[in-house]
């Protein structure tokens, strides 16, 4: 299917893009994750030790000539449970509730894009598509969803730019030379630069979930929860709330059990 965008705005303006054909789709094969150390020098100048979670994924390119431009985008959602305080001395008509935290993209930094036209027929393997430090929300249930953009060529070489861009510390939206033109023009003023850029694509998600079980015992970092001095009913705010943490939310991924 072909599908073009037309818009126009409230000062009259009209612009109009290029036409975009959906390709054909690529699967993911499988999604894992490895915990992997890398070394930090502090402020005070000692190396400093980190753990990460790792998440990678195999995509099978068989057969997919017209479709093995990809792109990757990795969401972090974690589920964060309040405590479950003594009663009594505590009040003993509290229920804890659970949160779900959207933490938002593991590779906010980073465009991550593969031209598998050299590759078709292979499995590619062990591609990286996202990072986190483990930290005290993989005490509860992590979760992870990868999601495989099947792009067009316009829509790659357009988004190869915004990667040139961001590796040299800018943005989509910084000054010149930092604007990437896209496939879109200004229908009566055609010279004027545009921003942004419609795409088609097709895609194909992985989710990945890490329970605290599933890590080494020397990998589980400690419970972030914990009564405060000698007081067994007072925690961190949001160990009472969950709903004070940022991204918070009542409402739970699908992928979630």
């Amino acid at each position: 299917e072909a599908f073009t965008l037309s818009i126009s705005t409230r000062s009259g303006e009209s612009f109009i893009s290029t036409t975009e054909t959906v390709p054909g789709g690529v699967p993911i094969k499988n999604i894992y994750y490895e915990v992997n150390q890398d070394q930090f020098i502090n402020e005070i100048g000692n190396p400093l030790t980190k753990d990460f979670v790792d998440v990678y994924i195999d995509v099978d390119l068989t057969g997919a000539e017209t479709s093995s431009l990809l792109r990757w985008e990795t969401d972090n959602v974690y589920l964060f449970w309040e405590v479950d305080k003594p009663k009594p001395p505590c009040n003993p008509f509290y229920t804890p509730k659970v949160c779900y935290i959207y933490d938002g993209k593991m590779q906010p930094e980073e465009v991550l894009l593969l031209d598998g036209r050299e590759n078709v027929n292979t499995e590619i393997n062990r591609i990286w598509v996202g990072r986190k430090q483990l930290d005290s929300t993989f005490n509860q249930l992590n979760g992870f969803e990868v999601v495989q953009h099947s792009m067009t060529k316009s829509s790659f070489s357009y988004w190869e730019d915004v990667s040139k861009v961001i590796s040299q510390g800018g943005g989509i939206f910084d000054s010149p030379p930092a604007p990437v033109r896209g496939n879109i023009t200004n229908v009566d003023k055609p010279l004027d630069q545009v921003l942004g850029s419609f795409q088609v694509a097709n895609t194909d998600t992985a989710h990945l979930l890490i329970y605290k079980t599933d890590l080494a015992p020397e990998y589980v970092p400690p419970r972030y929860c914990k009564p405060l001095w000698w007081d067994p009913c007072t925690f961190y705010r949001p160990c009472d709330n969950c709903q004070v943490i940022k991204n918070s939310s009542p409402v739970r991924p699908a992928f979630f059990p």
